[in-house]
């Protein structure tokens, strides 16, 4: 469209009314360009999580002011570390140190494999090209990263066949595939790391990668899943993290066992906010869960598996849904303000449920499964739409009942719109809420764009009307038989023909 406004502008660019609409023009497409940008990204990784406060309540990595610059380091015994004139002795109290370094290469920047002195990576700036690791370790016992800042690589940090390290208040942005990965990796710990904007997973773990700690890690914007445990992994803590706004789950266990999802800020994500698919013995404790794209928490061909004291709310689609899935309990969990079901039981038997508050959802619960049960003796639960008299029938084909339901209270220490706007501060109301829609917050800097971008388009139109209508009322008087000839239009003769020139300007489409 702009292209178009532009040749019909130079087509008949004879006074300063057409030279006024053809710069019209051009500041109209400029500002079609600038209105789709993206915004510019950081690659000092301190400034890219500044960016982001929600995913950024961490400390920053306190790098150092200067960097000295680095090749690509690779160690491939414990002798290497003297022989290269790392500082220490290998021991725990006065490891191998390699830090202040900036590293930029398109490969791997520190590769480290066949050890077990003790040794610390710290204060490092790794980035590059993205076909390369930031630090990878195989086969490696008691090594530490600390404090690096990994930008940009193809995972940011690899542990293959490695015990016993730590990765410790790290930041981690734009990886081409993973922020952190661990393989066949067991007995490592992650606390206080910042993983940002990976494009794949924020921190996965694979192929029986067992007791490892993730504690206190910061997990935002993944191109996938927040933190992903697959293939047999076991016995691993997920423990008070903030795991938000990824595209898809923010925690998802596949095929794992007897993992634990405990205390972690997850929201905000794209797909579920805690996802088990074929996990069994697993626990999910104790989690805030708020405002995901898909259920809160879902189960899928899952067993013995505990959800328990979580508070779920603001889900698109359910709180909790089970499918084919049995013998799991759900107590004390909160469970309000979901798009559609509460609880929703598919194909799933002998699931536990009582204690839970069920409030405000769509609709608060439906069982299609068999053999569930809604209460144990004396104990069942909370539900906003019980009129306090007899049993409590569960909606679904299932039939089930809760012989002792409890009247939850009609006031709610919220404003309950779906979703919620931006976390604001909650007002007590009283009566059942009513769940509506919201327009999710814009940028002020975009608003002021598009104001731009509308106000130059009808701009653009408005010029080429008017050079439309003096070229309509030109013809007019030369069929009368005025010729409308100047010093200025010589060269615009009836009749004559003109090639118009393209002025080609890149817009992004």
């Amino acid at each position: 469209m702009s292209l178009v406004l532009i040749r019909r502008c130079h087509h008949t660019i004879r006074s300063p009314l057409h030279i006024t609409a053809l710069m019209v023009c051009l500041v109209g497409v400029l500002t079609s360009g600038v209105l789709w940008l993206p915004l510019s990204v950081s690659t000092d990784a301190d400034a890219v999580a500044s960016s982001h406060p929600e995913c950024s309540t961490l400390p920053k990595s306190s790098a150092p002011s200067t960097y000295l610059s680095h090749g690509p380091i690779v160690i491939t015994s414990d002798e290497d570390f003297e022989s290269a004139g790392w500082p220490g002795s290998g021991t725990e109290s006065d490891p191998y140190v390699i830090g202040a370094l900036n590293i930029t290469t398109d490969g791997d920047c520190i590769v480290i494999s066949d050890t077990r002195a003790y040794f610390v990576i710290r204060d490092c700036l790794l980035t590059g090209g993205s076909s390369g690791d930031g630090v990878r370790f195989e086969n490696v016992t008691h090594g530490t990263v600390y404090r690096c800042q990994i930008w940009g690589k193809a995972k940011g940090v690899t542990l293959r066949n490695s015990r016993n390290n730590t990765l410790v208040n790290n930041i981690v942005s734009h990886s081409s595939w993973n922020g952190i990965c661990l393989r066949s990796s067991s007995d490592n710990r992650l606390a206080n790391n910042t993983l940002l904007s990976n494009y794949w997973y924020g921190i996965e773990l694979y192929s029986s990668s067992d007791r490892n700690s993730l504690f206190n890690n910061s997990v935002c914007y993944s191109g996938i899943h927040g933190v992903e445990l697959s293939s047999s992994c076991s016995n691993n803590s997920i423990v008070e993290n903030v795991i938000s706004h990824n595209d898809a789950c923010g925690v998802e266990l596949s095929s794992s066992s007897n993992n634990s999802v405990v205390n972690n800020e997850i929201s905000e994500n794209g797909g579920h906010g805690v996802s088990l698919s074929l996990a069994s013995n697993n626990t999910v404790v104790d989690n805030t869960i708020r405002s995901n794209g898909g259920y809160g928490v879902f189960l899928g061909a899952s067993s013995h598996v505990e959800v328990i004291n979580n508070t779920v709310s603001y889900s698109s689609r359910d709180g909790v849904r089970l499918v084919v899935s049995s013998d799991n309990t759900l107590v004390n969990n909160t469970i309000l303000l979901n798009h559609d079901r509460g609880i929703r039981l598919d194909g799933s038997s002998e699931n536990l449920l009582y204690l839970n508050i069920l409030a405000w959802n769509g609709l608060n619960a439906e069982d299609n499964g068999t053999g569930n049960h809604w209460n144990i003796t004396g104990l069942g639960n909370y539900w906003s739409d019980y009129n306090g008299t007899g049993v409590y029938v569960i909606p679904g084909s299932a039939g089930s009942v809760d012989y002792f339901p409890k009247v939850w209270p009609t006031t709610v220490t919220t404003t309950a719109t779906y979703p919620p706007t931006g976390g604001s501060t909650p007002t007590e109301t009283t009566g059942e809420p009513s769940i509506g829609t919201t327009t999710p917050e814009r940028s002020p800097l975009r608003d002021v764009l598009v104001i731009m971008y509308v106000g130059v388009i009808l701009g653009s139109i408005v010029g080429v009307l008017v050079v439309r209508a003096r070229r309509r009322s030109r013809r007019s008087q030369e069929r009368t038989g005025v010729r409308y000839l100047n010093d200025r239009d010589e060269n615009y003769a009836v009749g004559s023909s003109q090639t118009s020139t393209v002025f080609w300007v890149p817009a992004n489409t």
